[in-house]
């Protein structure tokens, strides 16, 4: 009767994510797995073919639980022990197991999740005369968020910028999403943590001093694709609150 029980309060709730959250199931217990998520999650066919077998599987196991007869053992015991004389009992040597200790999170390789795209950049002066560039771009809101903790871990899913040509006339700005996680609280990230999915929010970032007649380019999607030089910031922007 326990067993059933403890079958029913296992099997249906999985059987229910099955047939109605296969995808938030699989990308929240699979998807880490993979370099790309989407290009490997499962077909709906083999969604549910899952959810037929684990509903089969948990009706199966409750039959045999709740028809299992409890008086088998009792009556198993009761009729050798009637038919066999008693013999001396055995003593033997307690044996203490201890479990394992926990497999401590090995981190996955660093990974880029694609390059954001650029909306522009904006100059603005400095009392010592000299110029100070900000690029300004689209990013996945989740690159936003920062882990809780005190103090907070590294965030998993953080920006890569890569400057070229600082100090001259001609640099090239290019941000990508990098995906990095540190421990188990930032795996539930790993789906939305790609440059193209999910709430993109506008996001900045300062490159620092430049000349007065520097310009700005990308190489994405093209080799010195020139970046607009805007006249004021966009805004809202999605920077997360300095620590």
């Amino acid at each position: 009767m326990g067993l059933g029980i403890v079958v029913l309060l296992i099997g249906v709730p999985l059987s229910f994510l099955m047939w109605f959250k296969p995808r938030e199931l699989w990308r929240a217990t699979e998807s880490w797995k993979f370099r790309n998520p989407e290009a490997n999650e499962p077909s709906d066919f083999a969604y549910r073919l899952s959810a037929i077998g684990t509903t089969a599987g948990t009706v199966l196991l409750a039959v045999l639980a709740f028809t299992w007869p409890d008086s088998v053992d009792s009556a198993s015991t009761t009729s050798t022990r009637s038919t066999y004389p008693s013999r001396p009992s055995l003593s033997y040597p307690s044996t203490t197991f201890s479990l394992p200790p926990p497999t401590a999170f090995m981190p996955p390789p660093v990974m880029t999740r694609g390059s954001l795209a650029m909306i522009g950049y904006l100059t603005s002066p400095q009392p010592e005369g000299t110029l100070i560039a900000t690029v300004y771009f689209w990013a996945p809101e989740v690159a936003s968020k920062i882990p809780a903790g005190n103090p907070p871990p590294p965030a998993p899913c953080e920006l890569g910028p890569n400057v070229q040509g600082a100090g001259t006339d001609h640099v090239t700005v290019d941000v990508d999403l990098v995906w990095s996680p540190t421990s188990t609280s930032g795996l539930p990230m790993n789906y939305d943590c790609n440059a193209t999915r999910g709430h993109q929010v506008q996001r900045s970032y300062v490159i620092g001093p430049v000349s007065a007649s520097a310009k700005l380019f990308t190489s994405k999607p093209e080799a010195d694709t020139p970046l607009p030089r805007l006249a004021e910031a966009p805004g809202p922007l999605g920077d997360p609150a300095p620590g």
